[in-house]
């Protein structure tokens, strides 16, 4: 579900391998040829005229165009004097578009875009100009994945893990379970040194680790965190299943549940776990949603904390206006006291769960401010097997807040640095864990 300027930057730091590396411009191909305008235009209309139809509120259409025309313009290696689009309608303003992208094709020497890169890339330009954290172009490939991840399927090829990147260094954040680079030994904090013999830093990781393929081996040379030197990880690649959560005892007695996205088998996910931890007779739940950027079925996650029928909050839009209850689907709501940690990665649903769990008082929650991605989505296909995702609603919380490029503040604020990371540290986990002794231990009798 649209993230402030801030966040946007924030999260551009971390590197979703499951996701983020088809959000970037398209690489420059090897392809040559002269343009096929009316191609080219035609992707570009399909996307003007779903942000025209869908976005949840007007969009700014001569704004929208005006800069695809300059991206247009630095594409083509074109200065021709253009048309303007000011002072006319929506449409008239797509006819002077379309033919200034024409004559700028017409005039262009650049052979150097293979065919669809010059409207993806004017498609990616519009997006940007809605500054909407879920308002983006999807390539064909990553369109294929989540329209898997819709149908239930949420597999997907790739080497699964999250990086920030510290002085152009890549550390990792999070290993995906399940992943092939998890199945190499890959661990949280790693520096991420090589790829095959080829460094690995902030300007070559996204050509790196593009586009794997099913079968592909590779060896993948890191820094574990307090080891002295190297070691080579052998990385298979194949395709995995993204689990939503996993689930581990922490301190003793906390049941800690760490989730990654909202995929359908989320509710299920969480009743396996929650069953689990309770075998392990924990007194008091951390549930994690940092990195998590969201998904669906919020609705059933948190009918299984909250009464069923509580009010989560409404997305509204300019034809969508529709209440959000919590769903139990009948399973017993839990009752051990919640934590609940959060960052400014943790985006859509996970923002919404958490913000019900701060507004019902289910839960306390600590890290950092949330990306403000607060909204439905829609995804339409622009004819070429690529889409676009769309904000078709905001939402609003059951006590009115609107928070659509907000963010969900915490209880209690906590930072965890590129540093720690590196350094392999968890302050914020640690003020949970904390947090969480201090309840236990002051409510808990004494002894006779």
């Amino acid at each position: 579900m649209a993230a402030p300027v801030n966040a946007r930057a924030r999260i551009a730091l971390v590197l979703v391998f499951t996701c983020a590396l088809f959000l970037a411009l398209p690489a420059t191909p090897t392809g040559a040829g002269p343009f096929d305008a009316e191609a080219e235009l035609r992707i570009v209309k399909a996307a003007y005229d779903n942000l025209r139809k869908n976005l949840y509120t007007e969009p700014d259409t001569a704004a929208l165009l005006t800069n695809a025309q300059q991206e247009a313009q630095k594409a083509l290696d074109q200065t021709l004097p253009l048309d303007p689009l000011d002072g006319k309608d929506a449409s008239a303003q797509w006819e002077v578009f379309a033919q200034n992208l024409r004559v700028m094709i017409g005039q262009s020497t650049v052979f150097t875009l293979a065919p669809g890169d010059l409207a993806h890339r004017l498609v990616i330009t519009m997006a940007k100009t809605i500054n909407d954290e879920h308002t983006y172009f999807i390539p064909a490939k990553q369109a294929d994945v989540e329209r898997r991840a819709l149908q239930g399927d949420s597999s997907i090829v790739n080497f699964g893990f999250v990086s920030v990147a510290i002085n152009r260094d890549i550390y990792v954040r999070q290993v995906i379970p399940n992943s092939a680079v998890d199945e190499a030994g890959l661990r949280d904090g790693d520096h991420v040194l090589a790829l095959d013999g080829q460094a690995v830093n902030s300007d070559s990781r996204a050509a790196l680790f593009a586009n794997p393929q099913e079968g592909q081996t590779d060896t993948l040379t890191v820094q574990h965190v307090g080891d002295t030197t190297p070691a080579d990880l052998t990385v298979h690649i194949h395709r995995y299943t993204r689990l939503s959560l996993v689930s581990r005892v922490l301190d003793g007695h906390i049941g800690y549940i760490q989730t990654f996205e909202f995929y359908n088998s989320i509710p299920q996910e969480f009743d396996t776990a929650l069953a689990d931890l309770h075998a392990q007779h924990v007194d008091s739940l951390i549930v994690d949603f940092r990195g998590n950027r969201g998904g669906v079925n919020v609705d059933h996650v948190m009918g299984r904390f909250l009464q069923p029928g509580t009010i989560l909050g409404t997305a509204k839009g300019r034809r969508i206006d529709r209440r959000q209850t919590a769903q139990s689907d009948g399973k017993a709501r839990e009752t051990l006291p919640v934590t609940v940690l959060v960052d400014d990665s943790s985006g859509s649903a996970s923002e919404i769960a958490a913000l019900a769990f701060e507004e019902s008082g289910a839960a306390t929650v600590i890290g950092t401010k949330t990306a403000g991605a607060v909204g439905s989505t829609s995804r339409f296909e622009l004819g070429d097997g690529s889409e676009l995702s769309i904000t078709v609603a905001v939402y609003i919380s059951a006590n009115g807040a609107m928070l659509n490029g907000i963010g969900v503040s915490p209880d209690i604020t906590v930072e965890q640095t590129n540093e720690d990371i590196a350094a392999g540290r968890d302050p914020q986990l640690d003020a949970a864990i904390a947090n969480v002794n201090a309840k236990v231990y002051t409510n808990m009798p004494l002894a006779a």
